[in-house]
């Protein structure tokens, strides 16, 4: 018997379908793992308007009605964050509307971020003087998996 050299035909075949199949496993999942990583950019940028309604609310008794009552500026929202088209704060409730995720669907979306009184049912009324924690939610449920899981 000779030497023998290289790959047989069906070795070659075998390592392609492998590459292929992990392929069409990894390809969706970093899809969504990049999608979660720019809302998680949006959470971040929620963080802002999160602390301007709380400061609002510490000064003033009262929950703000909008950006202005709240002394949110958010004429620079894209500027800060590529994903955040606008960010509007209405009776203390902040909504923050998504861009540029790279999924369509998302991109028709808002996030919902609602204060409460610490035990987390009961809303934050004027003279409250407790915690405030914040309700999360996603405008379309089947999209809430691409958010942090306090948002799902």
């Amino acid at each position: 018997m000779g030497n023998f050299r290289g790959f047989t035909l069906i070795e070659l075949m075998i390592v392609v379908s492998i590459v292929g199949i992990l392929t069409a496993v990894a390809i969706p999942l970093y899809s969504d793992y990049a999608v979660r990583s720019k809302m998680s950019e949006v959470m971040a940028f929620a963080a802002k308007a999160k602390s301007a309604v709380v400061e609002s609310f510490q000064s003033a008794g009262v929950l703000p009605v909008n950006n202005g009552a709240a002394g949110l500026d958010v004429s620079g929202a894209q500027g800060d964050s590529r994903f955040v088209e606008a960010v509007n704060v209405a009776d203390g409730v902040i909504t923050i509307d998504v861009q540029n995720s790279g999924n369509p669907a998302l991109d028709l979306s808002n996030v919902i971020l609602t204060p409460f009184q610490m035990d987390g049912v009961t809303p934050v009324v004027a003279g409250y003087s407790g915690i405030i924690v914040w309700q999360c939610s996603v405008s379309a449920p089947n999209l809430a998996r691409f958010f942090p899981p306090n948002c799902r």
